[in-house]
């Protein structure tokens, strides 16, 4: 996993992000702060992201990068554990115990924008 330039947003809220084989990601579990149910079924070993509007929105800090763009974060792993995102099936990673999905994917709740001039990804919820 390496450090990234790009900062993603939810509604306008910065989320943290990391880059691997160039898809920009987010922590799977960080989402409940951003209007998502992340539901744990340790049993069968699978994570469920359910867009919930009524939650309230508890951005986490983001601090600015400081690292080289590029450089090497973390190590991370393909992983067991089954993610779906409002019960469809997706890629995910492992790193430090959470899981990491392509920040992208999330178009489905709403309009995602990137703007490479200012490397930023934004979406807004509909």
């Amino acid at each position: 996993m390496l450090y990234s330039d790009i900062k993603a947003y939810i509604n306008g809220k910065a989320i943290p992000t990391s880059i691997i084989a160039g898809k920009t990601l987010v922590v799977v579990e960080d989402l409940r702060k951003y209007g998502f149910e992340v539901t744990w079924n340790n049993a069968e070993k699978w994570l469920n992201v359910e867009l919930n509007k009524s939650k309230p929105f508890n951005p986490l800090p983001v601090e600015p990068n400081t690292k080289p763009v590029g450089s090497y974060k973390c190590d991370y792993v393909y992983t067991n554990i089954r993610t779906y995102l409002s019960g469809e099936l997706i890629e995910s990673y492992a790193i430090k115990g959470v899981t990491l999905i392509n920040f992208e994917l999330l178009k489905k709740y709403g309009t995602l924008k990137w703007d490479g001039i200012k490397r930023e990804i934004r979406l807004t919820i509909n």
